[in-house]
């Protein structure tokens, strides 16, 4: 493939050619390579090589976009006949904007030079691994990954950013089984910069297989109850980001329909909630060191000790509504450990749920959920009876972070966040 900074100067000139008054243009570039394990057996090796490019150009007021995987001389030519059209077709409007001049930098992280032959050997030892001491876990898939990427960006207020990286990942798929009792399929993946342990040791695996074979035990839960519900990190994940895009991002600052749309300052959650995105914690494997408008990331804290400190929202959100603009457009969430261990917040309720991942609908703009807890355990005065099948939760999101009951002193890593197990009351339960 032609080297990427050859791309985006053919494309500079193609869009100077076509009289673009301002853009932002980012070219990728990536290779993936790629190992799997079907059913106990090696199954697959290959390598995907990938590119891709976006353009943004504003002219006369207008502004517009195109994006694509041909670079071509001839899919650039396309690609920047798409972004005029695109420009032609919108209406006059101010508010979209690249950002001001922003510090050139240049980022490297993870690794880019990979080791396929100690991939290989961590991946056979994971199922060795996982047949000896969980041998009622049914293997259906295993992958192992190594990508590197070389990336850029540039705009006409002289920016450019470049960045090279590189990571591993693996997931398996896995259900339990024990004679004519089963579990259903269970997925867990975890990406790191480097191989030095087992994978079995990574990212809370040994506890979610355990917790696998655990949910061969079954219970009923025979009446319905508003209780205590532990979500694990992975669950605690996917509220987080519900909450943030029914609160917090650009669709619903920019409509108005936010309930937290002018609580800035404001107590939202449990003091002792403190939520930050951070683009360069070292526990977070990739992150984007800049955002989509042209700024640089930082670091920032959404929630401190309770206090709402800022909405997430782009450079036009912020334009149109006047309010700052959100330096950081990753959510590479980090919630630090709590003080109580998993094992006490388990026995410090009465009746309740440990909730492993959860499938519901889109939440209302009330901020009300309901939907099925999936991967989960029912909790009896203080101890865990058997996982739940048909199980259904509902509450209201805005009130959760205000029903915090304890963090756990256990974290999770797993290369995209950084979270403890979450325990919230007033969780309503019922059988569906």
């Amino acid at each position: 493939m032609e080297d990427i900074k050859v791309i985006a100067d053919k494309t500079e000139d193609l869009l100077h050619l076509n009289k673009i008054e301002k853009y932002a243009v980012s070219v990728s570039e990536s290779e993936r390579k790629e190992i799997s394990w079907d059913n106990g057996k090696f199954s697959l090796f290959r390598t995907v090589i990938s590119n891709s490019i976006a353009i943004r150009g504003f002219k006369d007021g207008k502004t517009g976009s195109a994006a694509g995987t041909d670079v071509s001389d001839d899919g650039l030519d396309l690609l920047v006949s798409d972004l005029v059209m695109s420009i032609d077709s919108s209406l006059p409007d101010k508010d979209h904007d690249i950002a001001e001049k922003q510090e050139n930098k240049k980022f490297h992280r993870g690794t880019s030079e990979e080791n396929i032959s100690l991939l290989f050997k961590r991946l056979s030892e994971l199922e060795k691994d996982i047949r000896k001491f969980f041998p009622q876990i049914i293997i259906t898939n295993i992958v192992g990954t190594h990508t590197k990427f070389h990336s850029i960006y540039l705009n006409t207020n002289d920016t450019n950013f470049e960045k090279e990286a590189g990571y591993y990942d693996f997931g398996i798929e896995f259900s339990a089984s024990d004679g004519n009792v089963s579990t259903g399929l269970n997925y867990v993946d975890v990406s790191t910069v480097d191989l030095d342990k087992p994978f079995i040791e990574m990212g809370n695996i040994k506890k979610e297989l355990a917790d696998t074979v655990c949910a061969l035990k079954r219970t009923n839960i025979n009446n319905n109850f508003s209780g205590t519900v532990i979500f694990t990190p992975s669950c605690f994940a996917e509220f987080l980001y519900m909450i943030a895009s029914s609160f917090l991002t650009d669709s619903v600052i920019l409509d108005g329909s936010s309930l937290w749309l002018n609580k800035i300052g404001e107590i939202i959650a449990d003091e002792r909630l403190t939520l930050s995105l951070k683009v360069a914690d070292p526990r977070i494997v990739d992150s984007d060191e800049w955002t989509g408008d042209g700024y640089l990331s930082e670091d920032i804290d959404v929630i401190k000790k309770g206090r709402l400190m800022t909405h997430l929202i782009g450079l036009y959100t912020a334009n149109k509504t006047k309010r700052p603009v959100t330096k950081n457009a990753d959510f590479s969430v980090v919630i630090e450990a709590g003080n109580t261990p998993l094992e006490e917040m388990i026995k410090n309720i009465k009746e309740g749920l440990v909730v492993g991942s959860f499938s519901g609908g889109t939440p209302g703009a009330n901020g009300e959920f309901s939907g099925v807890a999936k991967n989960s355990f029912y909790i009896k005065d203080g101890e865990i009876k058997g996982s739940v099948l048909e199980t259904m939760i509902n509450g209201n999101l805005e009130n959760l972070l205000r029903n915090l009951v304890s963090l756990s002193c256990e974290i999770q890593t797993r290369g995209a966040y950084v979270l403890p197990y979450a325990s919230f009351s007033n969780v309503f339960v019922s059988s569906k």
